[in-house]
């Protein structure tokens, strides 16, 4: 069975229209965010925690993992992680 493609019925005035229509290039005005605000406004709330995303190296990873093993009962990563960052800002403060 030959398929044959639909005729369609295009109406070049509205295809004129719409290329002629174009894009809204203007944005609304709205006022600048101070994102630094933003930023300082949710670390003084203490009560939330905020997501932040990590990049690490795979050795130095595979060396975090060794040492998350070698701790007796069961510790996570993130455990591991966030007791080094309370060390070290402990160390910084004293």
């Amino acid at each position: 069975m030959a398929l044959s493609r639909r005729k369609q019925d295009v109406d070049e005035k509205m295809v004129d229209a719409l290329i002629n229509k174009g894009s809204v290039t203007e944005l609304p005005a709205t006022p600048p965010v101070d994102l630094k605000a933003t930023a300082k406004e949710e670390l003084v709330d203490n009560s939330k925690l905020i997501f932040v995303q990590l990049r690490i190296d795979p050795q130095t990873l595979q060396e975090i993992d060794r040492n998350v093993k070698s701790r007796p009962g069961k510790l996570s990563r993130h455990t591991w992680i966030m007791e080094a960052i309370a060390e070290k800002l402990t160390r910084i403060q004293e």
